[in-house]
Formats: structure tokens, sequence, C-alpha cells
């Protein structure tokens, strides 16, 4: 279920990245409707951000499809995912790494 979920995330994606929206996926935030046809899609899945390679994903039943759109955010300096940077120009899961590491 997920793969297919993904596959259909990448549909969507690929024609920002082909107009040269995008430069990675990376750089898009995801909307998803809590069904895509015949699939369920996992609400409760923390990890979809990662599992998909984009900056941030929410599901929101209102909607009827994949929608996808260049993110806002700023890039991390440490990991370039696009999140909400601290004082220190890291996101939240990059500072934990560093201060585990000092």
């Amino acid at each position: 279920v997920l793969l297919a979920i993904r596959d259909q995330v990448y549909g969507a994606l690929e024609p920002l990245r082909a107009a040269k929206q995008l430069k990675t996926f990376l750089e898009a935030d995801v909307v998803l409707h809590v069904s895509l046809g015949d699939l369920v899609v996992p609400q409760q899945f923390e990890e979809w951000p990662s599992f998909l390679l984009v900056s941030s994903v929410r599901i929101d039943p209102e909607i009827s499809a994949i929608q996808v759109s260049v993110t806002t955010l700023p890039k991390c300096e440490r990991c370039w995912r696009h999140e909400v940077i601290n004082n220190n120009h890291v996101c939240e899961r990059c500072e934990r790494v560093i201060s585990v590491c000092q």
C-alpha cells in the first residue's frame, strides 16, 4: 500500500519537476486524501515526509486528489530538508543529533 501511494505522489510531483518548479522532491509539500482510489492512506504514519522524500505531508479528508506545491519553509543547512529552522540554522532533528555529538 505504501509503495503504491508513493508512486501516485511521485506521479503528481513529476510535472512540477519537469517544469523546473522543483529541483528535488525535498522542496515539495504534499496533501493526501484519506483514500486514493482503492488505497486507504495510513494517517498515523509519522514518517511520511521521510518515506516520500518531501518537505511535509498533511492528510486532509476534504480534498479529492493529491495536492502538491513548492514549500515555503527554509532549508536546513545540515540535512537539506525544508523545515522550521532554529537560531543555529538547522532543523530540530539536526539540533538533537548535534547536541548528542557534542
